[in-house]
């Protein structure tokens, strides 16, 4: 297993973390190798409530609420104190951990930590017993990898007593393309790489063979000796019982739908032709023999269901996850048995499916172009050893190649009792002819078994060309169908379009007359309440002045009962005087009185009646609303009013005699 490819930590940062603060320099220096940084965005989670992981974290910047059951206890900022300790460390988590704006984060292997922190040492003390001087390195380096880090340490002590040492030297093959190996291989020392890929690359404490264990199709690529060095063979059936069956998870059908409602995402390892019409939900495509070189591209705190062509391949790309530091679990499966909830059957062809069919396509003809070469090249050789036999006709080759053309071709049977050598070289004395007629035999021979064995080639080819041709035709009639699809639903996006923009036509008419009608009653409005406030204002006035006439007849009644008592202790004569005098000036008062009074009464039957017309205004307006009818005319409330009559009461004369 090659080293995951990460961006290293400062160590100034990792430094004032605890507990890495109180490590040794070799301790320190050992966590920070295995230590990861990574940026998450708002609303992604860091883990969840109730799970176990096997990482620590640390808030370098940014900030991560702790939720409970939805609810939030506590909120850590990447610049607070807090955030020097490890980011809820108890497992199972008793919090959820989500991101609250852009954070920057740092995990570390909690496995990795407790190792060095002296933690488990009963369990690490028998794995430590196997360590030698001269092997203490890759065995360190086996101990701290994120895979067999994970083990439980008897089984990685009987793993590490099982191995074998071979030593390879710059250039070996360790494994060839398509072979199915018995061993899984631990770099003790040197380097090894791909030999198509020289840039994929095992280390020491680094492991790989696990296709040519698991796949029947054996070892993808081949694989060479870069470096020359030690490798550390363990037997499939240790592999199998103390690595792999250990490390990597199964899940089903029916456990998947919880995986993907806890978080999880798929990771469908199929060739794009063959996820045509059978596309994973909300998943991330990668094919098999991609994913070595776009591992880097996975997320490392995503969990993954893989999915492959067979389970075999999903557990072999499930196992390489987790040797990279990813969570990971195997679906046991193939497509058919998964739930079609998952399934978008009619999703739209993707650009990478459509380049694979092409680049099949493109590779096919390509080598059908080199096929006919070849076959053409043979031919032309064949051609020109026919061509010799011109030049050896005195010696008799020519005769007798023309006898090995008859016999490859059988076109001519051979006598009875008498075989091809005897029939090209008849003298048993000529044994330089017969030794050069045996090589043509041969040469013959070889060039005929080359032409067969590109024939058959060129059959298989063109077996898969015809496959892919017809997978091609599949895609391009559905390629057709969603094309007809999409414009049917252009042209009814475009006519319900239509029809919405007519709608908001006729909408935003009827909103202007029904605002115009609005603003007409509003103003009729205001100006009945302005002639009602005004009306109210007259008749304060009017009841005013009606006090002030109440106010001056009361004085008027005590002056004239003066007047009385005057003229009864006065004599007769002037009794008569005084009381004409007061006589004429109370006629002249109560004339002008009752003028006053006259034009009060009338202004006061005026105010009554406009306001006995206005409350019946808002009568029938109330009725109308209520009946939901039309506004009732100025006619029909003049007859009404006058129905209804005057509800005011006239003023009691005033009376002097």
């Amino acid at each position: 297993m090659s080293a995951a490819p990460r961006e290293m930590v400062d160590t100034e940062i990792l430094a004032n973390l605890a507990p890495l603060n109180n490590m040794s320099p070799e301790q320190f220096n050992q966590v920070a190798t295995r230590a990861k940084i990574k940026q998450f965005k708002k609303g992604e989670y860091l883990f969840r409530e109730g799970y176990s992981d096997r990482h620590t974290f640390y808030i370098v910047k940014g900030r991560i609420a702790l939720l409970s059951e939805a609810n939030v206890v506590k909120t850590i900022d990447g610049s607070s104190e807090e955030a020097i300790e490890p980011l809820a460390p108890d497992l199972p988590r008793k919090f959820t951990a989500r991101v609250q704006s852009t954070s920057t984060v740092i995990m570390i292997d909690t496995t990795v930590l407790d190792f060095h922190l002296g933690k488990n040492t009963a369990d690490t003390y028998e794995v430590n017993d196997i360590q030698s001087e001269d092997g203490s390195d890759w065995m360190t380096r086996v101990l701290q990898s994120e895979a067999f880090s994970k083990l439980p340490p008897v089984s990685l002590q009987r793993m590490l007593s099982g191995v074998s040492e071979l030593r390879y030297e710059t250039g070996d093959t360790i494994i060839e393309a398509g072979q199915k190996t018995d061993y899984y291989y631990i770099v003790k020392s040197g380097l090894c790489c791909e030999a198509d890929n020289p840039t994929q690359e095992w280390c020491c404490g680094d492991a790989f063979g696990a296709a040519g264990l698991l796949l029947d199709e054996g070892q993808p690529s081949k694989i060479i000796m870069k470096r020359s060095g030690e490798l550390m063979l363990l037997p499939k059936a240790e592999f199998i019982d103390l690595c792999y069956k250990p490390l990597v998870t199964y899940t089903d059908s029916s456990s998947a739908k919880e995986h993907i409602d806890n978080g999880s995402k798929w990771l469908d390892l199929r060739p794009a032709c063959a996820r045509l019409g059978s596309s994973l939900r909300d998943s991330v495509c990668i094919n098999f023999y991609e994913l070595s070189k776009n591992i880097s591209s996975l997320n490392n705190f995503q969990t993954y269901i893989v999915i492959g062509d067979t389970p075999e391949h999903s557990g072999v790309a499930t196992l390489l996850l987790i040797q990279h530091g990813l969570s990971a679990v195997c679906y046991n499966g193939n497509i058919s048995s998964i739930d079609p909830a998952f399934i978008d059957r009619d999703a739209a062809p993707s650009a990478e499916l459509i380049n694979d069919l092409n680049s099949s396509l493109l590779s096919e003809q390509k080598l059908k172009r080199q096929l006919e070469l070849e076959k053409q090249r043979l031919q032309e050789e064949v051609s020109a050893l026919k061509a010799s036999n011109t030049a050896l006709s005195d010696s008799g080759l020519g005769e007798r190649l023309s006898l090995v053309d008859d016999y490859t071709n059988h076109d001519t049977p051979s006598p009875t009792g008498n075989n091809i050598v005897d029939r090209v070289n008849p003298s048993s004395t000529a044994s330089q002819s017969a030794g050069d007629d045996r090589k043509l035999l041969a040469l013959k021979t070889e060039l005929e078994n080359k032409i067969r064995k590109l024939t058959q080639q060129l059959n298989d080819e063109t077996e898969k060309r015809k496959l892919a041709e017809n997978n091609h035709t599949e895609f391009l009639k559905k390629v057709k169908r969603y094309k007809l699809g999409n414009d049917a639903l252009v042209k009814k996006l475009k006519t319900q379009l239509t029809e919405g923009k007519n709608k908001l036509t006729k909408l935003v008419s009827q909103s202007a007359s029904v605002d115009t009608d609005i603003n007409k009653m509003r103003a009729e409005l205001e100006e009945k309440a302005s002639a009602l406030h005004q009306a109210e204002e007259l008749l304060q006035n009017e009841k005013q002045r009606v006090a002030e006439l109440e106010i001056l007849l009361t004085q008027t009644r005590n002056d004239l009962d003066h007047v009385g008592q005057e003229f009864e202790a006065s004599d007769d004569n002037e009794k008569v005087r005084l009381l004409q005098e007061k006589l004429k000036t109370s006629s002249e008062e109560k004339r002008s009185l009752e003028e006053q009074l006259k034009s009060v009464t009338e202004d006061y039957e005026a105010l009554q009646n406009e306001r006995a017309e206005a409350a019946l205004w808002d009568e029938m307006e109330d009725l109308n609303n209520a009946l939901g009818v039309g506004p009732t005319s100025a006619d029909e409330l003049s007859d009404l009013s006058d129905i209804l009559g005057d509800s005011a009461d006239d003023l009691n004369d005033l009376d002097f005699d």
